[in-house]
């Protein structure tokens, strides 16, 4: 056992510290992985929701498909119209070189609406992100505040909600430039 011991204190202690770590990372994924992959699948399995199938496809809303953002460096990006009760539009878009950026809300007939905005900008591998929420009576145009100064794009999104119950008209619009 002595000479044991004397061996263990002759050792480099940089192998005592490489092999503490590694047993550490063998702790911790055993630890995050749950533990048995087949344990795991059998209990999703039998709680798993049972999905019925259709005879018809689904109908997809009315409005407007999904399409691509528009990109464009001025004037109106994208814009987005929504007819009904507590209806939401939203319009989004890439402004390239983007020096300012406005909303412009309209509703019919004339009422409060709930704004929410998102601007993301980009520049030299760095994201700066700003968003907002305001409540305006329409007609209203609002500039936004860019979260960077000189940025090479900026992708914004914008969401308009009628607060008033009945039918009605929204419209939204990114205008840059």
């Amino acid at each position: 056992m002595k000479e044991y011991v004397r061996k263990i204190k002759k050792a480099n202690p940089l192998y005592f510290l490489a092999a503490g770590l590694i047993l550490i990372v063998l702790i911790v994924i055993v630890v995050t992985s749950g533990g048995n992959d087949k344990q795991q699948q059998a209990d999703t399995a039998t709680n798993a929701p049972t999905i019925k199938k259709h005879k018809h496809k689904p109908k997809l809303p009315k409005g407007r498909k999904v399409k691509p953002a528009p990109i464009g460096s001025s004037g109106v990006i994208d814009q987005a119209r929504r007819e009904g009760d507590f209806v939401v539009a939203q319009a989004r878009g890439t402004i390239r070189n983007p020096f300012s950026v406005r909303l412009r809300v309209s509703a019919a007939p004339k009422q409060r609406v709930t704004v929410d905005w998102q601007l993301s900008c980009f520049k030299n591998r760095q994201v700066r992100i700003g968003k907002g929420k305001y409540k305006t009576k329409a007609p209203d145009e609002r500039h936004i505040a860019l979260p960077m100064s000189g940025a090479e794009t900026c992708i914004a999104t914008a969401g308009a909600q009628l607060t008033r119950h009945g039918r009605g008209r929204v419209k939204v619009a990114v205008v840059a430039g």
